[in-house]
C-alpha cells in the first residue's frame, strides 16, 4: 500500500519534472527565434514573460522530491538573463532589462506557488483510492 502511494508520487514528480524542463526548453526556443517567426499571442510581452517563467519554475519546483530541492526553480532567473543577452544577436529581437526583471519575478512567484501547491498535491495523491490499497 505504501509502496503504491510512493510509486504514484514518484511518477507524478517525473511527469512534472519533464513538463518543467520541456517548458524551459520551449522558453529558450521562443526567445531565440528571429522576430519574424515569433508567434503572437496578443497578450502584452511582459505578461507573456511573467506567465511563462512562473509556470516553468512551478513545474520544475513541483518535480522536485523534497522541499529543499524546490528552490532549484530559481535557476530560471540567470537563464532569463542569459536569454535576454543572447537576443542581442537574434535578428528582429531586442534585449531589455525590464523583460529580465519580469521573467525573474515570474520564476520567483512560480517557486513560491509550488511551495503552496505541493502539500495540496501530496494530500490529493494520498486520497486516491489506489493509494489506500482499495480497488477501483
Amino acid at each position: 500500500m505504501q509502496e503504491t502511494r510512493r510509486a504514484i508520487e514518484v511518477a507524478v514528480e517525473k511527469v512534472l519534472r519533464v513538463a518543467g524542463y520541456a517548458s524551459v526548453a520551449l522558453i529558450g526556443v521562443l526567445s531565440l527565434i528571429p522576430g519574424a517567426l515569433r508567434p503572437d499571442t496578443g497578450a502584452p510581452g511582459k505578461l507573456e514573460h511573467l506567465v511563462a517563467y512562473m509556470c516553468a519554475a512551478a513545474l520544475v519546483a513541483l518535480g522536485s522530491s523534497s522541499p529543499g530541492e524546490r528552490w532549484q526553480g530559481l535557476w530560471l532567473v540567470p537563464y532569463a538573463g542569459a536569454l535576454e543577452i543572447a537576443q542581442i544577436f537574434v535578428p528582429g529581437r531586442h534585449s531589455r532589462f525590464s523583460d529580465f526583471v519580469v521573467s525573474g519575478v515570474g520564476a520567483l512567484l512560480g517557486v513560491v506557488a509550488a511551495f503552496g501547491v505541493a502539500p495540496i498535491l501530496r494530500q490529493l495523491l494520498a486520497s486516491l483510492p489506489i493509494a489506500r490499497g482499495k480497488r477501483v
